[in-house]
């Protein structure tokens, strides 16, 4: 008879936590030391405290801070810790399954907001008497705005790399080994729809669920930040594309 597997064989995230294991505190601790550090920017960014060149984008900064938290975060991972830096996803073990996950993952995006979009078309028709009209308000609600060189390398590039690093390699390990796979995937979700600071952040909370299986699904960061850099690029390319052909009037 064949023995009994055991609970690392079985579970591959047994296995990927005992290598690094974080806890939920420890956790909370550095997002916490991450978003004091963003608001506080914020407030001296509009308190006129803090001025930036025109050819910068107003995220710099903030990308800055995120940046440097991350470097600190990993050097104490790695002192206190003692663990490699697989144990949060920065491996690249499983290169090609990670580049077929990511294909899928962007199909299937592609096809259920198709789907939605159309859906939306069909059934506002019976609250608005315009429906062209309505579907343009919420596409334009949904975009990226500035063309910026900056802001698209900002935007397509590195906010999708730091988020990611922060929201599924930092949070996502430390709750789905204290409260399981589900819980982790909607809390981190609401987590990253929030910090978003939009009043309807339901795409954020959609993209966070994705985000979430994907990291699930592969344990590593390649496929989540390629798939976060695509719907970027998307918003990014939809809203110029409406600024050219179907601005506001």
């Amino acid at each position: 008879m064949n023995p009994e597997p055991n609970s690392a064989s079985a579970d591959p995230w047994a296995a990927f936590l005992n290598k690094a294991p974080i806890t939920t505190p420890q956790a909370i601790v550095w997002l916490f030391l991450l978003q004091a550090a963003v608001t506080g920017l914020a407030f001296l960014q509009e308190r006129g405290s803090i001025s930036l060149p025109q050819w910068l984008p107003p995220s710099a900064v903030q990308l800055l801070l995120m940046a440097g938290l991350a470097g600190l975060m990993l050097l104490w991972w790695r002192r206190a810790k003692n663990a490699p830096l697989r144990g949060l996803g920065l491996g690249t073990e499983g290169l090609g399954a990670d580049l077929l996950t990511f294909a899928v993952a962007v199909a299937a995006m592609a096809g259920v907001y198709a789907l939605v979009i159309g859906a939306y078309y069909v059934g506002v028709g019976w609250f608005e008497d315009d429906r062209d009209r309505a579907l343009q308000r919420v596409l334009w609600r949904a975009v990226f705005r500035d063309m910026s060189v900056a802001n698209i390398v900002a935007v397509c590039v590195l906010y999708p790399i730091l988020e990611e690093f922060w929201y599924r390699a930092v949070m996502y390990p430390a709750l789905r080994r204290d409260f399981g796979r589900w819980y982790a995937l909607v809390i981190s979700a609401v987590v990253f729809a929030l910090v978003h600071n939009v009043a309807w952040p339901i795409n954020q909370f959609l993209g966070g669920l994705v985000f979430g299986y994907i990291y699930e699904r592969r344990r590593g960061l390649l496929a989540p930040v390629l798939l976060h850099m695509v719907g970027n690029g998307a918003l990014v390319a939809l809203g110029w594309a409406l600024m050219r052909w179907w601005p506001q009037t």
